[in-house]
């Protein structure tokens, strides 16, 4: 857990500090594992970002 603001943020046991939030979903139209353009597949280890990759499409 971080702070990031300029204030010290005071916690006392018992507070909550956190939410968990579980979302109906649906199958993806199209499976990650069909994309032509997959960037993580196959992927045996930890991975770096291959984010770089979605500006080299334009």
């Amino acid at each position: 857990m971080c702070n990031v603001n300029q204030r010290p943020v005071r916690m006392y046991a018992g507070m909550p500090i956190g939410q968990l939030v579980f979302y109906s979903t649906e199958r993806a139209l199209l499976p990650y594992d069909r994309k032509k353009d997959a960037k993580y597949m196959d992927q045996r280890q930890a991975t770096l970002s291959r984010y770089h990759r979605n500006l080299q499409e334009f």
